[in-house]
């Protein structure tokens, strides 16, 4: 990853149905790796701190057939310095590009967001009501 560049997000991770026991046991096994017992969340902030952990983290879950990892990658120089603004910009790209590999693989998707402590969720429902689409 080039300097001054920064995953602005966790991944969005896509996959059909029929393979979420798959993704689980991949998780798991990558909690066991990692040391992060098997009842906590794998937590993208909190225990993929480091890139080698992220990249571990996605080398892995990509490798299992059927799975997409999305990412924004978002320039430290030109990120608004407003949080939630930055949040929703993100947010919404995401959402824009798991919408357009959904268009390419002709499938219907569900789209879950993490929870973050202490942000107004609200805040990017209101901004995806009121944003212009591509």
């Amino acid at each position: 990853m080039r300097e001054g560049f920064i995953p602005s997000s966790a991944p969005a991770v896509m996959f059909p149905a029929s393979i979420q026991q798959n993704v689980k046991d991949c998780i798991a096994a990558i909690k066991i790796r990692l040391g992060i017992p098997l009842k906590n969340t794998l937590h993208w902030r909190k225990h993929c701190t480091r890139h080698e952990f992220r990249k571990y983290v996605t080398g892995e879950i990509a490798k299992l057939q059927e799975v997409t990892v999305i990412y924004v990658i978002s320039d430290k120089k030109t990120m608004p310095q407003d949080h939630e603004k930055f949040y929703n910009i993100v947010a919404a790209y995401t959402l824009e590009r798991i919408l357009k590999h959904a268009e390419e693989l002709k499938t219907k998707v569900s789209v879950r967001y993490g929870h973050i402590k202490g942000f107004n969720h609200l805040s990017t429902l209101n901004y995806f009501q009121n944003k212009i689409w591509r």
